[in-house]
This record gives structure tokens, sequence and C-alpha cells, in this order.
């Protein structure tokens, strides 16, 4: 008895932990067109339709996630404060850092939210020495 009681919890659970998981979705989406490959946070990604935003929209701070739209890939890129939008304020935009070919999310720039990716070591090194001409490119949010 005491063993299907543990087994019906976990099970419970486990269930609750998928329901959540599939419920998370961005609550104020930006969407971007990135026409090259990249990486944010050490995730390699693809060219194509990408939507970033907060996780949720109940408290004033909260989790910034970035989707894949065609695959449905999401990742958190960090914490931040969520700021209220100004009227006719423009969508923002995704910048990124070109060193030595590779482009790597940087920080992202909306009316609501804003979020800066610390430079790996590598990348902040290599900024240092100058040693390789690092380009800054900007996509823009709709």
């Amino acid at each position: 008895m005491n063993r299907l009681l543990v087994k019906t919890g976990i099970l419970a659970g486990f269930v609750l932990m998928l329901s959540v998981v599939g419920n998370a979705q961005l609550s104020q989406q930006y969407i971007a067109e990135v026409p090259f490959d990249f990486q944010a946070k050490g995730v390699s990604y693809a060219a194509g339709s990408y939507a970033v935003g907060p996780v949720s929209s109940q408290s004033s701070s909260g989790a910034l996630a970035i989707l894949e739209r065609k695959s449905g890939k999401m990742q958190l890129l960090g914490i931040t404060q969520l700021l209220g939008a100004s009227e006719g304020a423009d969508p923002g935009k995704l910048v990124f850092v070109k060193a030595n070919g590779t482009y790597t999310l940087r920080r992202i720039i909306t009316p609501t939210f804003e979020i800066k990716m610390k430079a790996k070591g590598s990348d902040a090194r290599m900024a240092e020495s100058g040693a390789k001409k690092m380009e800054t490119v900007a996509v823009a949010l709709r």
C-alpha cells in the first residue's frame, strides 16, 4: 500500500511538471529573422525565425527565453527587470558580435525589457588583444 502511494505521488508530480513545462510560453514575444547561424549562452542555433521574451508576465522581473519557432526549442537567457512598454516605440533589436566568423548574441533591446549577455573568456581576451577584428551586427525585431 505504501509503495502504491509513493508511486502515485511520483507519477502525479511528473505529470504536474510536464504540464507546467508544456504550458510555458513567451508572453510578450518579439520576432526576429536571423539570417546567419549564431550562438547564445553556449548553444548553437541555425539561421531562421526566433521569438524572444519573458517566460511569464506574472511579475515585474522575469526569465527571458529565446524560442526557435520552427522546432520549438527554447532556452533561458537570463533574468531581467520587465519594463512598461511605451506606445509607438521601436520594437527593438538583437545585437550580435561577430568574431572569427562566429556570431554570438550579446544583447537584446526591446521596449519591455533589455538584457546583456556576458562575453566568454576567449571573446573578452580577443577584444582586449585586438588580434581579430570584432564586428557588431543588429537584427531588427518585430
